[in-house]
């Protein structure tokens, strides 16, 4: 039905759900780092069904636990989200447990959040917001040095000998874009932004030329700063007044 709905912090969800009417769904309010809300029906709404229907499903994720999308038909094999609306991250973890979890829409950042993907298949929606402080895990993709490289909207990079791609918007062409290994050892982690050390480990890597932010301690900088001149792919250097 229309209007706003919203989930209990540790809760399950299990059965198909269909909106029948514009929907916003919050998920995750209220939970703690080590809660976590499952969520293995399909979802869909009336433009996933008909494309030219203006009846578009949302959710919106929240708190400070992981959101877990895992959609499955009534067989238990893994099916694809069908609802439209996109995925508004707030903060806390959303992960999507196949390439078809987040539905149709765009994932967009609205504070510092992770987005964990399982799985080698990425998804196709638009990332959007991806700044400092947020980070995207790709549980099942081994880190093994390859750099991203953004033209246009699309973020290439290949790990392993297989290629990966993302759909990122201008916000993210704003920053350094690097991969480094995730907290598990077992997957990458990309990230937005850079502290003075990871430009002087990545900048090389990543063809930066231009001007650069740098989000650290003005002590930190300073400290290297005579390298940071010196790295022939920094034209000029910005400091941020945030810190990673």
């Amino acid at each position: 039905s229309g209007g706003g709905d919203s989930a209990h912090a540790g809760a399950a969800y299990g059965s198909g759900v269909f909106f029948q009417g514009t929907a916003t769904v919050t998920l995750g309010a209220g939970q703690t780092a080590g809660q976590t809300t499952l969520v293995n029906g399909v979802l869909v709404d009336w433009a996933g069904v008909y494309p030219n229907s203006l009846s578009e499903a949302a959710l919106d994720v929240q708190g400070e636990g992981t959101v877990t999308l895992a959609p499955q038909d009534a067989s238990g094999a893994v099916a694809p989200n069908a609802f439209s609306g996109g995925i508004t991250l707030r903060s806390g973890v959303l992960e999507l447990a196949s390439s078809g979890a987040a539905g149709t829409g765009a994932i967009h950042f609205a504070g510092a959040a992770t987005l964990l993907i399982d799985g080698s298949a990425l998804p196709a929606n638009a990332i959007e917001n991806f700044l400092p402080g947020d980070a995207i895990d790709l549980a099942d993709v081994a880190f093994t040095g390859g750099q991203p490289t953004l033209s246009g909207s699309t973020l290439s990079f290949t790990e392993g000998g297989a290629a990966y791609a993302l759909t990122l918007d201008a916000a993210a062409s704003k920053e350094a874009l690097f991969l480094t290994a995730d907290a598990s050892g077992h997957g990458a982690l990309l990230s937005a932004g850079a502290t003075a050390q990871q430009w002087l480990d990545h900048a090389s890597l990543l063809g930066v030329y231009g001007p650069v932010t740098i989000y650290d301690t003005a002590a930190d900088v300073q400290a290297n700063f005579a390298a940071l001149v010196a790295d022939s792919h920094i034209a000029a250097i910005r400091l941020s007044d945030t810190p990673l």
